[in-house]
Parts: structure tokens; C-alpha cells; sequence
């Protein structure tokens, strides 16, 4: 992914050939027969024994990239192939996982295959609950971790306006994008107002009218958190700033009753 990008952007100097092989790499090494993927690879093979939830999704996204700087198709085929097998895996679970790589290059590959949208919509929406669900059961925590509420948002907002209106799923879909919408302010409270940066931890207090407040922001940084929260924003504003998100109205959007805002 970071080798494409640099290509894409003209820097870094990052050869074809290497973001080539390591796409080589991802498809003859870490992928099985069968679609799904190892998630580590020691000592010169694949392992088994040890699984990343989110190591798949992130290959999957790799391997778009390694299509848009190469050209080749096959790595666009073998995206496919990964994310059937993860559409599988989801069906037979009894909750689906929030995976916010898979969401991100659900987006990338439903402009590509057109004939796999129902299988990337479908996986997307049982995704998207989850990541919504996950989501409802922190809006009353009053310490948040900025980066890991970051993660769900580039997910949702890369594949919301997608499957927004499939299947009568409007007003359910509004009540995620608005929560979601509420969850990007409190991303933004967690921003070191001189650094710039993301806290790893922000802490937030009751405040009148069932709110909450920010207390305080723990002066300790990741660089992943930053990225994530960059990237969110980023996905937020190209998916709210046009339709058909852009016409949903918040204020008469019934959010979950355990929800706390956060005060302007």
C-alpha cells in the first residue's frame, strides 16, 4: 500500500518491480487455494498458528494498489478471491467483523468488478453493522481511544454511499452515518490542539443534558492513530459532502438511546 502511494505521488522512487514482487509475494505465498490468507510469515514460510483480523483486508488493499501501479489484472483476481472467501467466513459467523481495510478496498474493487457487486455489498453491509454496533456500545465511554474509533470510520464512510438505499436499508443507514458523523467530532476533540497530532487516549467528563466534555487529552502519540484519523477525515468529507448522504438531516435522526454527544 505505502509503495503505490509513493509511486502514485511521484516519490519514494519505489521501482515496479518491487511493488511487484511483493504482490508476487502476498498471492503465491500468503494466499491459500482457497482464497483465505496467512497472516504472518517467520522464518522463511507462511504461519498458521497465528491469525490477524485485520492483515487480510490490508492485503487485499495491497493488491489493488499492485493492479493501479502495474497494470496486471491478476492481482485484481486475486482481491476477488480473497474477499469471496471472506464474504464466506462472514456468513457462516454469528457477528460479522469490522474490517476497515476490507471496507476500503470493497470500495476500490467495486469500481473494477462489476460483476462481484452483490457479493461486495452484501459482505459490506453485515460489516458496516458491525462496525456500527461497536461504535454504539462506546458513545457512553468517557475515555476513548481516538485511533481505534478512527479505524471504523474510514470503513464506513468508504463504502456508505455504496450500499446506502440497497434493500430498504435508508433509515437504518442514517441513523449509522449520523452516529458516525458524531463520532468524527470526537476524533477531531482528540487532535493536540499544538502537536496536531491524534492522543492515544482522550478523557471525557458528564456534562449537562446527557454530553459529554473533553477533560483532557493523554500527551502520548502513535503514528498509526494519526494516519487513521487523517484518513477518516479525509473519507468522511468525500462521502458527506455529496449525495445521497449529503441530503440526510441529522436533527431528525433518532440516534441509540445510549448515546452521549459530545458538546460543541
Amino acid at each position: 500500500v505505502a509503495f503505490a502511494a509513493a509511486r502514485r505521488a511521484g516519490r519514494g522512487g519505489v521501482p515496479v518491480e518491487v511493488v511487484r514482487g511483493v504482490a508476487d509475494m502476498v498471492v503465491e505465498v500468503m494466499m491459500r487455494e482457497d482464497g483465505t490468507m496467512f497472516s504472518y510469515y517467520y522464518d522463511g514460510a507462511p504461519r498458521a498458528d497465528k491469525e490477524s483480523r485485520y492483515y487480510p483486508g490490508e492485503a487485499m488493499l495491497g493488491l489493488v494498489h499492485a493492479h493501479e501501479v502495474t497494470g496486471e489484472w491478476k492481482y485484481v483476481e486475486a482481491a476477488v478471491r480473497a474477499m469471496r472467501a471472506r464474504a464466506g467466513r462472514a456468513r457462516g459467523m454469528a457477528v460479522a467483523e469490522c474490517d476497515h481495510w476490507m471496507l476500503v478496498a470493497t470500495e476500490r474493487l467495486y469500481w473494477l468488478v462489476p460483476g462481484e457487486r452483490e457479493m461486495l455489498m452484501e459482505n459490506a453491509e453485515r460489516a458496516v453493522g458491525q462496525c456500527h454496533e461497536r461504535d454504539v456500545g462506546r458513545t457512553a465511554l468517557l475515555t476513548v481511544h481516538g485511533g481505534a474509533l478512527a479505524t471504523g470510520m474510514e470503513g464506513i464512510f468508504a463504502v456508505l454511499p455504496l450500499i446506502y438505499g440497497r434493500k430498504n436499508n435508508t433509515r437504518a443507514l442514517d441513523e449509522v452515518f449520523c452516529l458516525a458523523e458524531q463520532t468524527m467530532r470526537i476524533i477531531m476533540a482528540s487532535q493536540d490542539p499544538i502537536q496536531g497530532a491524534i492522543s492515544d487516549e482522550t478523557r471525557l467528563a458528564h456534562a449537562p443534558h446527557g454530553h459529554r466534555r473533553v477533560l483532557s487529552l493523554l500527551q502520548r502519540y502513535r503514528v498509526d492513530n494519526t494516519q487513521h484519523s487523517l484518513s477518516a477525515m479525509l473519507s468522511y468529507i468525500r462521502a458527506a459532502s455529496r449525495p445521497p448522504l449529503s441530503t440526510i438531516d441529522c436533527a431528525s435522526v433518532r440516534l441509540p438511546p445510549r448515546y452521549s454527544p459530545l458538546l460543541q
